[in-house]
């Protein structure tokens, strides 16, 4: 059987066997110098600048032309006009030259994507016939662009703008360009050069969202490795994509960044609660949020949302109500003192309200108890009745509005007969009483984080007397009611700059809050009747120095009373003018520099007999410490500005500045 099968099959001799046309194919021997010949042959007689002719010529050419097997060839030509020898060399045909409508002809170096357009609906066009010729010009496009090292700088800007377009139309795969981040091309820096050309004609066909996820599919979205070693920092890549005015890149890297840094918080709180037997450490959790303020620049708005959902998102929540319940309102508490630090202004305190009404909506068991965790944060001094009432009246999100605010009324009223004095003494539904005990203990005990936050606000207030100014002015509505607490500000308003800057603060400050916006002329005249704004501070504001926030309003406030300060200059004061009552400024400005002669006289043993007892105490001499606070700005100023923050609208306080009042008076 195996002898069968070895003996040869017969043949005829002299019959000629004819082969198959795809084996003639297959043994055909590779031209590409002859597939362009004749590629130039079918258009020699076209008028140069006839494009849809062209198109049309090669469109019916793949029935003559073997486009599968010399594909590669094709598009080289249609890239460069001739044929790229290894090493990047393009050979151009000694007779006719280059390729009349390849995208080096077609496009201009000046200004390359009108060129680069025409160029990409020809060959889309071409592709939509042949769809073969996709894939084969896709993986041919990675050895053309390998070269740009070779290519003159003009060709490159051609090249990238025809890559970048043909990438936003789907053509071929946004992984071409991580042949880009080989050694050489990185180094000599023609990686970023072509890059950013590439990415600046992507952008004007889609959207930067578009490009990192095309660049994320096949891992390419890491721009910082296209940089050169000695480059690759932030700083560099902010700078380089600026000088490109490629803006929308910076800021999605920059959101990339603090979407890491909001899971990095995120980990690094729940790994610290996991760890700790019981409660986590409150001044561990601070130092993360301050940590990763300072490096990654996010606010508090942002840290404490972040510090909400890592305590709140860590709970494993029971199967009963009631048991949901207390884990809820137990955990606020026991992590309440976590976000005081991160909501000592009202814009943070109301993210920090928003975010609550949505994760409460957001989860089916929270919806009911969103007053209560109100209730316990205002009650441990994270949330002001301001911040609440806000809310309430206008800061309220759609989502469950009508829920949380049936929940919060009751609540808010008595906020609300608080600022008023009407104070209804039998209304015992919210236990005020209770609240009132509760606050003033917290306050006591909150002395300790005071110590743990200090190093930190000695870092802010050791610097220059200009950066305190942002934090003073943070204390609010209470400036325009207490005219004393203005002696606070004056050592830190001895220059023009640091005076316009306070008056700056104020103007944003009183148009963010719209309570304040009808009062800014009694501040600044309050300020100016303290020494703490000079004249001159005040008409230069006026002038030219006023910001574009609330301008027209602050500017019709302040009109009067900045025409009799330049009739001051002028020595042209109309003494009848009462509106100001400027003879009454006059002498209590008098007044008031010889009260501080007298204060700054005690000197340091008055200092030192108050600050040794209780916190509330020392507010008494806050406005007279005078020049001690130039000489030394630090470690006293900075206990003294917490507690002023914290406790200055307190009844012991009130009462003992009546007192004192008095006494001078007499």
């Amino acid at each position: 059987m195996s002898t069968q099968q070895n003996q040869p099959k017969p043949s005829l001799n002299g019959v000629k066997i004819k082969t198959r046309k795809r084996v003639n194919k297959a043994n055909a021997k590779f031209e590409p110098e002859v597939f362009r010949d004749s590629l130039f042959e079918l258009i020699a007689n076209v008028p140069e600048a006839d494009l849809d002719k062209y198109s049309n010529i090669i469109d019916t050419a793949g029935n003559t032309l073997d486009y599968r097997r010399y594909g590669e060839t094709f598009f080289e030509l249609l890239v460069s006009g001739g044929l790229i020898a290894p090493g990047g060399i393009i050979e151009y045909d000694e007779e006719y030259g280059e390729i009349p409508f390849c995208l080096f002809k077609l496009s201009n170096a000046e200004d390359p994507l009108p060129g680069a357009r025409d160029w990409v609906n020809l060959v889309t066009k071409l592709t939509r016939r042949y769809k073969y010729l996709e894939k084969i010009f896709s993986e041919t496009s990675k050895g053309i662009i390998e070269y740009v090292n070779r290519y003159s700088e003009e060709n490159n800007k051609k090249l990238a703008a025809g890559f970048g377009l043909l990438i936003a139309e789907g053509f071929i795969y946004p992984d071409v360009i991580k042949v880009l981040q080989k050694d050489h091309l990185v180094k000599d820096g023609y990686a970023l050069h072509v890059l950013t050309m590439l990415m600046k004609a992507y952008l004007t066909k889609r959207s930067v969202l578009n490009l990192f996820t095309a660049l994320h599919k096949f891992k390419a979205d890491d721009l910082i490795e296209f940089f050169p070693l000695n480059k690759r920092s932030d700083e560099y890549f902010i700078r380089h994509f600026e000088s490109e005015d490629m803006h929308q890149i910076i800021k999605y890297k920059l959101a990339i960044q603090a979407n890491d840094a909001r899971e990095i918080i995120l980990q690094e709180v729940v790994d610290l609660m996991n760890e700790s037997e019981g409660k986590a450490p409150i001044s561990e959790i601070i130092k993360i949020g301050r940590k990763t303020m300072a490096q990654n620049q996010l606010t508090e708005n942002e840290v404490v949302v972040l510090l909400w959902d890592a305590v709140m998102g860590n709970v494993r929540w029971g199967m009963r109500s009631e048991v949901i319940e207390q884990q809820a309102l137990a955990e606020v508490k026991e992590y309440a003192d976590a976000f005081a630090p991160f909501t000592s202004s009202p814009k943070s305190e109301m993210a920090l309200l928003k975010h609550i009404q949505i994760y409460c909506y957001e989860d089916a068991k929270l919806m009911r108890l969103f007053y209560q965790i109100v209730r316990i944060l205002y009650t441990e001094d994270v949330l002001s009745h301001d911040a609440i009432i806000f809310w309430y009246s206008k800061g309220a999100l759609p989502q469950g509005k009508s829920t949380f605010m049936k929940q919060m009324e009751r609540f808010v009223v008595h906020l609300q007969s608080l600022d008023s004095e009407s104070e209804d003494e039998d209304d015992e539904d919210f236990a005020m009483v209770s609240l009132t005990v509760t606050r003033t203990c917290n306050r006591e005990r909150n002395t300790q984080y005071r110590d743990n936050g200090l190093q930190y606000l000695d870092s802010k207030l050791g610097t220059t007397p200009v950066s305190a100014l942002s934090i003073i002015s943070n204390l609010g509505v209470r400036l325009h009611s207490e005219p004393e607490y203005a002696d606070a500000f004056a050592p830190f308003t001895s220059s023009p700059k640091s005076e316009m800057a306070l008056l700056k603060h104020i103007q944003i400050y009183c148009y963010e809050d719209a309570k304040l916006m009808r009062l800014f002329y009694q501040i600044v005249r309050i300020l100016y009747t303290e020494d703490v704004l000079s004249h001159d501070a005040i008409i230069f504001w006026y002038s030219k120095g006023a910001l574009p926030q609330g301008k027209s309003t602050f500017m019709k406030q302040m009109e009067r009373f900045v025409v009799h300060l330049q009739s001051l200059d002028s020595e042209s004061e109309d003494e009848d003018d009462e509106d100001f009552a400027m003879v009454s400024l006059t002498v209590t400005r008098t007044c008031n520099r010889e009260r501080n002669t007298q204060y700054r006289d005690n000197g340091l043993q008055y200092l030192d007999s108050k600050l040794g007892t209780t916190p509330v105490s020392a507010l008494s001499i806050i406005s007279n410490l005078g020049v001690r606070l130039h000489s030394e700005p630090v470690r006293n100023w900075a206990v003294l500005l917490l507690l002023l923050t914290q406790d200055a609208l307190g009844t012991e306080c009130l009462l003992r500045r009546l007192q004192t009042t008095q006494q001078v008076s007499i």
